[in-house]
């Protein structure tokens, strides 16, 4: 999930999904009214998010109801033009997560400037009539997301926040065109750093066909 916000007076709202299966779920909206009243509750046509820091940089909880598409091809993201009319299966999705910081942020220093801090992530994910219960991990990033690095985890429960390995392998992807209409792919991979394997998200720019 990713929010940025333009002062301007519009956000840019972004989930993606992989529920099993091969499934991949988007869900994508550059056009997000900012809440004239401050705060960081989101409503759109088909969507409402919450975000609530109830502790910088310790705790965070997120709510989303939205409806999103069930694509049968990843890259249909970036054939939906920029208001992200994918083709596939329209269906209801959820999510009701907390994220607790567990471990030191790792800083991104240069043009990224970017912070990511490894969590504890606990809830429920919602897809249709599907409920899945979460108590895993994940990365609370504040700043823009780093170009072609890991963000996971080893085997070992260790963190790993390091440029991309040579060798992956690619488990599914969430990818999105972002703005300006530039491909920007996410795909959850599995990794092995220093004889350790482990699961990672990483964000690379994407090309398009044609």
């Amino acid at each position: 999930m990713r929010l940025a916000v333009d002062y301007g007076g519009l956000a840019a709202f972004e989930c993606g999904i992989l529920p099993g299966g091969g499934r991949t779920v988007l869900l994508a909206d550059h056009a997000v009214p900012v809440p004239a009243g401050g705060g960081m509750e989101f409503r759109a046509p088909g969507l409402w998010t919450e975000m609530v820091v109830e502790e910088p940089g310790e705790y965070l909880s997120v709510g989303l109801e939205a409806f999103a598409v069930a694509v049968d091809d990843p890259d249909d993201a970036w054939r939906g033009g920029p208001d992200h009319l994918f083709r596939g299966e329209r269906l209801p999705v959820g999510l009701d997560l907390g994220a607790e910081r567990v471990a030191e942020p790792v800083e991104f220093a240069g043009s990224v400037g970017a912070t990511a801090i490894p969590c504890r992530v606990v809830g429920e994910v919602l897809v249709a009539d599907e409920v899945y219960e979460v108590d895993g991990w994940g990365w609370w990033l504040d700043g823009q997301t780093p170009v072609g690095h890991l963000l996971g985890r080893d085997a070992d429960g260790g963190w790993v926040a390091s440029s991309l390995p040579d060798a992956v392998e690619t488990v599914g992807r969430a990818p999105v065109l972002g703005a300006g209409g530039t491909p920007v792919d996410r795909r959850l991979v599995r990794f092995a750093e220093g004889g350790r394997p482990g699961a990672a998200w990483v964000e690379e720019l994407g090309l398009l066909e044609g």
